[in-house]
């Protein structure tokens, strides 16, 4: 009986051993490839060597279209690549449409993201969808571009309302209350302030000769319009916000005595809560970041459910670029002095700022524009732009980039870029609409537009609206750019 042969059990032993040493071998082996692919490693088919990958993803819109890397077909979109560590030039194209390119260092286990590329018909299709006698003094699309609100001709509380989401655009006329708007003096000129976020309601600032007043304007029901101002009398104001973009909350600024109100239309309370305020941005409902003037330079103050904290100082100027928004549940704050060409951001500064013993939170990143005016977030918050004239820098809070760049257009003084939507930005130069992604890359030229008034753009951005010239003359169209080949 073998089992019982000395020998051959020790045999025996000795293959079980080494079979278990085998499949430890195997094991670890498998376990170091897995590791080494997770991090993009992998062997080159053709030397032999070893080499780190990365992944590229690319898509894009408004239709599917085809991918070359380095000249070279790799499918369509929407796709993953995985290609060695290196350096290469992405092109989208599709037959109508204007293509699209982005040179991209691929660096080993890491994973670009070109989801976002907008591809615009090589051939542009314009009509006109309303013909005006002048150009409007106040044109603005509602957040969700449902809404195009225009002032209409001759009349200060007058107002046409159009339906991005039809084709045809019709529209409605509406006229605000007599009593929401002062009518005395002359010189009279209606601000958009912003929208509230149930795209319906939006505030103006109303001044002439005699003064400024705001006004809560009401889209969908014009005779529940109220004049905040009047509303309020009780406080002294000249700047006013929204308060979580609400429609019947408010906050109040006087700019002489400093004097900072939150007030509630529908409850018609009125609470002071900081004083001292030169400048301020609010940010939903209890966050507000301001500039308190001093002798000195000035300080930049958060204030948040109460309770007050500075951040820093800043050299005096006639006003200052202050902006705070939330993206992947990181909250940035935005300040910056014309003064010094420079633009703070910091990345969560409650987290020092309410820290025992309290910190003073250190800029996360500084963006340098020369001649900054604005300092603006992306529509999904990713990206945060300081311009100064044609001059930009951007900073990537999803990849932690930054980006500086002149986009050497031709713009208006003091011109606003305005977003088109999370990835690109929309400026007009020489009279005409200029598209440009958030690098400063891929510029694309469309229709004639007024240099007052940046492009609106329908639900799905496949329809782009301008009001445009007509000869020279006084006379104004609303034109429709399609932005999909048919």
């Amino acid at each position: 009986m073998d089992f019982l042969d000395p020998k051959k059990k020790r045999q025996q032993r000795i293959k079980l051993f080494t079979g278990y040493l085998l499949m430890a071998v195997v094991l670890a082996i498998s376990t170091l490839v897995l590791a080494f692919a997770t991090y993009g490693y992998g062997i080159d088919s053709k030397t032999g060597g070893i080499i780190q990958n990365g992944l590229i993803n690319v898509d894009s819109h408004p239709v599917s279209a085809d991918v070359y890397i380095n000249g070279q077909n790799r499918g369509r979109t929407s796709t993953r690549l995985v290609l060695p560590a290196g350096n290469y030039i992405v092109q989208i194209q599709q037959n109508g449409y204007r293509s699209w390119q982005h040179n991209v260092n691929l660096e080993g286990s890491s994973i670009e993201q070109l989801v976002y590329p907008v591809l615009f018909p090589a051939k542009l299709v314009t009509k006109p969808v309303a013909t005006l006698a002048s150009a409007p003094l106040l044109a603005s699309a509602s957040p969700d571009r449902h809404w195009l609100v225009m002032q209409a001709p001759g009349g200060l509380g007058g107002f046409d309302v159009y339906d991005l989401t039809d084709s045809k655009h019709p529209h409605a006329s509406i006229s605000l209350p007599a009593d929401s708007l002062t009518a005395g003096g002359t010189n009279h000129q209606l601000e958009l302030v912003e929208w509230s976020s149930d795209n319906s309601h939006f505030l103006l600032k109303h001044t002439w000769s005699a003064g400024i007043e705001y006004v809560m304007a009401d889209r969908s029901v014009p005779t529940a319009s109220i004049n905040v101002n009047k509303f309020f009398a009780a406080t002294s104001f000249n700047s006013a916000s929204l308060r979580d973009k609400k429609p019947d909350q408010f906050y109040l600024l006087n700019t002489t005595t400093g004097s900072l109100t939150v007030a509630d239309s529908k409850n018609n309370t009125q609470t002071p809560i900081i004083s001292g305020v030169a400048q301020f941005k609010p940010y939903q409902a209890n966050q507000v970041l301001y500039v308190k003037s001093t002798s000195g330079d000035s300080e930049v103050h958060l204030w948040q459910s109460g309770q007050d904290y500075m951040i820093r100082t800043l050299p005096k100027a006639d006003h200052y670029l202050l902006d705070l928004a939330q993206f992947n549940n990181q909250l940035y704050v935005v300040a910056g002095s014309p003064a010094d060409n420079k633009t703070y951001i910091y990345q969560n500064p409650f987290k020092d700022l309410t820290h025992t013993p309290s910190l003073t939170p250190r800029p996360f990143r500084v963006l340098i524009a020369q001649g900054a005016e604005f300092v603006s977030f992306s529509t999904n918050a990713r990206f945060i732009a300081a311009q100064g004239g044609s001059q930009f820098a951007v900073y990537d809070a999803e990849t932690n980039r930054q980006f500086r760049f002149d986009s050497k257009l031709e713009l208006t003084p003091h011109a606003k870029a305005s977003w088109m939507d999370g990835n690109r930005m929309a400026l007009i130069s020489k009279g005409l609409v200029v598209i440009q992604d958030f690098d400063g890359t891929n510029q694309q030229t469309l229709s004639a537009a007024l240099d007052s008034f940046t492009p609106f753009f329908d639900h799905d951005y496949t329809a782009m609206l301008t009001l445009a010239p007509v000869n020279g003359s006084s006379v104004v169209t609303l034109d429709r750019t399609e932005l999909k080949v048919p």
